[in-house]
């Protein structure tokens, strides 16, 4: 009897851990590797790809043979319904213009995984991200030599043969997407040097920081810099409002170090490449002014469907592919997220909730300037604040607090 309990209770301490870590990775790299830079696939990544889809599958069989109340269903209802309509309308009205196989279980992973965090996991969910981020720097420095090169001659190859400057989108070192998971590992690094309370590990935060911000800057993305920007105001307006006057000093001196570095790093950068500077700040190298008046153009009631022709804008997006229906749904989905983010802040004063919070707006921010809607680690994002609004107290998913937790048998 007492190695059934104890094999139980490993099954969940398991699950305690796991949950978080591999929400953490669909909230950066997804299921396409650490090594994006170099337009590499390595074993390591096939197997974090594998784990998170299976982990993924049996959460989602456990939750439906353990009961799935209404009342949960309904915290989620407002994304659920806007991806139905997203794959119905694909379905039965233009089957040749669904999105990809692959990006539909990359966001049915990511919503998954997502759902099982509660407040009680975010502290283990910023750690997993610095881990992550621990990992990735280390990736980097191994393979510093190669990307430098690129650096160096500022043009890279894709693979359609095809050269760009560095700073440009498409080229393997400036992938569109990238700039976010980039930011939101600094982001919980950043959290982690205002929240941890030994020496050791704010330092380590504030060194291991600076990888993913100088690679995050390097790509030039401007939607993902400026949610960035706005992602540590959250953060500071969290600090205001959790911490005292004392904690209050010491996070302002963290952060204005942080900035200060920041601004140097940017500035050098800007002068070893100038043409990051004109692709942030020159329109015309991509015309999306133009994309954007050209998506208002196509509006239906069920939309155009998916294309090659993306309108960059998560409202727009929605309207010219999904219609009058998707726009609505859409809407209501993000006014969703934003109310129960504002009750997450009220149901507890953690910082944790704030560093949570900072990554979603980094999220809906990109989002706006982004190629599609597709991404896993967006649907990741803004399902979060909808989780950790869920009871702790509550086990229906295999969780168990770490207080809970008294001692845990080897077999």
């Amino acid at each position: 009897m007492n190695m059934y309990k104890s094999i139980g209770e490993n099954v969940r301490l398991f699950l305690r851990y796991s949950i978080p870590l591999s929400v953490a990775v669909m909230l950066t790299f997804m299921r396409n590797g650490f090594l994006f830079f170099t337009n590499t696939y390595t074993f390591i990544d096939y197997i974090i790809n594998v784990f998170v889809v299976f982990f993924a599958m049996i959460l989602f069989v456990k939750s439906v043979i353990s009961g799935y109340r209404l009342s949960d269903f309904y915290k989620y209802f407002p994304i659920l319904l806007f991806l139905l309509w997203v794959f119905c309308r694909g379905v039965i009205f233009d089957y040749d213009h669904i999105i990809t196989r692959s990006n539909i279980i990359s966001i049915f992973v990511a919503v998954v995984l997502s759902i099982h965090i509660r407040m009680s996991d975010l502290l283990l969910l910023r750690r997993s991200l610095m881990l992550i981020n621990l990992v990735f720097v280390g990736i980097v420095i191994i393979y510093a030599p190669y990307a430098l090169s690129g650096l160096h001659n500022s043009i890279f190859e894709s693979s359609f043969g095809v050269n760009y400057k560095f700073g440009m989108d498409y080229s393997p070192a400036s992938g569109v997407a990238y700039p976010r998971s980039l930011y939101t590992l600094a982001l919980a690094c950043i959290g982690g040097a205002i929240i941890e309370k030994k020496i050791f590990l704010k330092a380590l935060s504030i060194i291991i920081s600076f990888v993913p911000i100088f690679m995050g800057f390097s790509t030039a993305g401007r939607g993902g810099l400026l949610g960035f920007i706005i992602a540590i105001v959250v953060i500071v307006i969290g600090a205001f409002y959790v911490y005292g006057l004392k904690r209050k000093i010491k996070m302002m001196v963290i952060i204005t170090f942080l900035v200060s570095m920041m601004y140097l790093l940017y500035s050098v950068m800007i002068m070893k490449f100038p043409i990051l500077l004109n692709r942030i700040y020159n329109d015309a190298d991509d015309g999306r002014f133009d994309i954007w008046e050209q998506s208002l153009r196509g509006v239906s009631f069920l939309g155009e469907g998916v294309s090659m022709s993306y309108s960059h804008n998560l409202f727009l997006e929605s309207l010219h592919d999904y219609g009058i229906v998707g726009f609505i749904l859409c809407v209501y989905m993000i006014f969703m997220v934003i109310v129960n983010g504002v009750r997450s802040i009220r149901k507890k004063k953690n910082m944790e909730v704030f560093v949570v919070l900072s990554i979603v707006a980094l999220q809906l921010v990109a989002q706006q300037f982004s190629l599609n809607m597709y991404w896993a680690f967006f649907w990741s994002a803004i399902i979060l604040p909808m989780s950790i609004n869920r009871e702790d107290s509550k086990d229906t998913h295999g969780h168990l607090r770490i207080s809970q937790v008294k001692s845990v048998s080897v077999i």
